[in-house]
């Protein structure tokens, strides 16, 4: 085996490699969706390969694997590398050896003077990956998960839900940010997340409500007051979500509320609304080390996408 640069003669045959990757994760999850995405996966595999960086395995000319990233940013003095889930494939019974061979190859060239963060998004049914990634000191930080809004959430709704406009959203601010959104920070900043990456504060969630496609739903008690929330907003972010499709999130319940099911009737009103628009499909993303997360998103929603990370300090 050996491995090289990526190069713009190689990009046909990570195009197959792509397809075929994505099409194994399809065999173990329905609700992803079965589309020729050949010209998306070529564009974007294309543009890596020319913008930034990344690695393949070549025996006797016959692309074995590759390896590419996306993205490059600065987080907290730390060079941040984002590997998409498209930007990585091996094929074989040594598809393990091929991959610790790429990530080698690549992290030599990469680890410089300031820590580097690597970020790679692996799909939720490829173990071999995922174990090698592990064995590579990654651990698992975020998940995505998808459900088909066909599927009911659960029956019998008891709280009244509702999806407020963007007046309703101003006038009633005061609710919404100083009795529910302002919970999620502390949560998130805390035990045993301890996520540091993102200011949880007023100003980040006015960005998101302002942001075009972001919808805000509450769940309101006997006498009208709110007592949960949660958002749902248009995301692209990977090639396989349509346009149609919503990603839900930011789900907050008083906790003199909770196990009152108010959380489901929030899903099941947000699913119902999506479904009679023509929404066929939901997405969520969560920490890993949320346990309130997996306990309830996990149990509705069923994972396609793991992102693994390791920071590697500088070795100057």
């Amino acid at each position: 085996m050996q491995v090289i640069e990526a190069n713009d003669k190689c990009i046909e045959a990570m195009v197959v490699l792509a397809k075929r990757t994505y099409e194994q994760e399809c065999m173990r999850l329905s609700e992803l969706a079965q589309d020729d995405y050949t010209d998306v996966l070529r564009d974007n595999i294309t543009e890596a390969v020319k913008n930034y960086s990344g690695a393949v395995c070549l025996d006797k000319g016959k692309l074995l694997g590759y390896l590419v990233y996306n993205k490059i940013s600065k987080e907290n003095g730390e060079d941040v590398y984002s590997f998409p889930v498209w930007g990585y494939a091996a094929v074989g019974e040594k598809k393990d050896q091929i991959l610790s061979r790429l990530f080698e190859f690549m992290a030599e060239r990469m680890v410089g003077p300031n820590p580097a963060q690597f970020r790679v998004q692996l799909y939720a049914h490829d173990t071999n990956a995922i174990w090698l990634f592990s064995c590579l000191q990654f651990g698992v930080e975020l998940t995505e998960c998808i459900r088909n809004t066909m599927d009911p959430v659960h029956e019998n709704c008891t709280h009244n839900v509702v999806e407020l406009t963007t007046e309703q959203i101003q006038e009633n601010w005061d609710q919404i940010w100083g009795k529910l959104l302002c919970n999620i920070g502390p949560h998130f900043t805390g035990s045993p997340i301890f996520h540091s990456g993102v200011t949880y504060n007023e100003d980040y969630y006015k960005t998101i409500l302002n942001t075009p496609g972001t919808r805000l739903f509450v769940a309101m008690n006997e006498a009208g007051q709110m007592i949960g929330v949660m958002t749902a907003e248009k995301d692209m972010r990977q090639f396989f979500i349509n346009d149609g499709d919503y990603k839900v999130g930011n789900l907050y319940v008083l906790d003199e509320y909770r196990g009152q099911e108010v959380a489901q009737d929030l899903l099941q009103s947000v699913n119902d609304t999506m479904l009679l628009e023509g929404t066929w499909k939901l997405i969520v993303e969560h920490f890993t080390a949320n346990p309130q997360a997996r306990g309830f998103w996990d149990r509705y929603f069923k994972s396609y996408l793991f992102t693994m990370t390791r920071t590697i300090k500088s070795v100057y």
